[in-house]
């Protein structure tokens, strides 16, 4: 499991699937009802957690 994976679900509460192998990152899937502000949520944790 990457550092990121962790990261995003220890400090933010953000569950995806992590991906191993060739492909190494981590799947979010998000639904009709996520709001806007859900989805601006996960793109500055994930913001943070890269940075």
């Amino acid at each position: 499991m990457s550092a990121a994976y962790q990261a995003l679900y220890s400090d933010h509460r953000v569950a995806g699937a992590g991906r191993g192998g060739e492909f190494d990152g981590i799947r979010l899937s998000p639904h009709i009802y996520n709001t806007l502000a859900d989805v601006d949520y996960v793109i500055d944790a994930i913001a943070g957690v890269t940075a």
